[in-house]
């Protein structure tokens, strides 16, 4: 019993008033069986999340996109990891004095290592930040357009003939079936923290983002695996595209491929290819082992101008048609 106590003060950082509201809850819905409320795997609720909010409304935008970062970890990481492999450019300075921020905030806590203090999330504070990352990620603003300016190289797309259905359609909210909210994808992950990695850079509200299940089926519909290529010829994987319209009235677009909700890993052997609009390939990709996601470069085009994806995985194979 003493242990579960431990288990429950870490789970809240010993905050006092968090372990108040817990215990109650502890007390009226759980017979006072703090196991059963551990295993619930939720720590971060009504007036709990009140707390949580109050300190993170008040963190500044590198501070947020540190917290970001970290919740998408599964292990605690040492500060050099952290300047090697969070996608910013922020100086030595700024990012001492941001984590010295939140550590004050009780949003960041520390733990001694052989060679230095490692970094971490403690699970109520994960799971808030979780929550609020796949808000941003899936929320909107009025005004679409973003600076040009991207990390990687840029695509260029040939001119085609014009078609109906368009991306920049998107932007008034006309979304062809199939094409669902992002939101979909993270709340019915079976862990939803791991897809953090994947839409880091998706985190801008001004991105117009939908994901399509896309099965791919081999044309003798069999359920067995292609040896030579590693990867079940039958799969489901999630194609997220992200568009934004960029200052000179072209539109960037970004393309993932994602696993299934209820998967954390892509088949290895799966081929992403950008085909323009004479079917000739742009860019290709091909999953790794344990790969959690894959991502295309960023590339751009200007309204009517068409461009296909296409999915291959041993004999399967799927294309998505586009037109800007």
């Amino acid at each position: 019993e003493s242990d579960r106590a431990i288990d429950l003060i870490r789970c809240y950082q010993g905050n006092p008033a968090a372990l108040r509201i817990a215990s109650q809850m502890i007390h009226e819905l759980f017979n006072g069986n703090v196991d059963a409320f551990l295993a619930q795997q939720s720590f971060a609720f009504g007036s709990i999340n009140s707390l949580l909010k109050r300190s993170f409304d008040r963190v500044s935008q590198l501070e947020r996109d540190i917290l970001f970062w970290l919740a998408g970890k599964n292990q605690p990481v040492a500060l050099a990891t952290l300047q090697a492999e969070i996608p910013l450019v922020i100086n030595t300075t700024e990012m001492l004095e941001a984590l010295e921020s939140l550590i004050q905030r009780s949003l960041l806590e520390t733990t001694q290592a052989t060679d230095g203090f490692l970094f971490l999330l403690q699970p109520i504070v994960k799971e808030y930040v979780v929550h609020q990352f796949i808000a941003q990620v899936c929320g909107s603003t009025e005004d679409h357009r973003v600076p040009p300016g991207t990390l990687g190289p840029i695509i260029e797309l040939g001119t085609s003939t014009p078609k109906t259905a368009r991306l920049s359609r998107w932007f008034q909210h006309q979304f062809e079936p199939g094409w669902q909210p992002v939101e979909r994808l993270f709340e019915g992950s079976v862990q939803p923290a791991l897809r953090l990695r994947s839409a880091y850079h998706l985190r801008d509200e001004t991105l117009i983002k939908r994901f399509k299940s896309i099965k791919l089926e081999s044309p003798t519909k069999s359920a067995a695996v292609d040896i030579a290529n590693r990867v079940p010829e039958d799969m489901t994987v999630a194609l997220l595209v992200a568009v934004s319209q960029m200052v000179d009235q072209t539109y960037q677009i970004c393309v993932q491929v994602q696993p299934a909700r209820q998967v954390t890993v892509l088949p290895e052997g799966l081929h992403l290819r950008l085909l323009d609009g004479q079917s000739e390939v742009l860019a290709e990709i091909e999953s790794q082992t344990q790969d959690d996601f894959m991502q295309l470069p960023y590339f751009r085009g200007g309204v009517d101008e068409r461009f296909n994806l296409e999915l291959v995985a041993g004999q399967a194979t799927h294309i998505e048609q586009f037109v800007i």
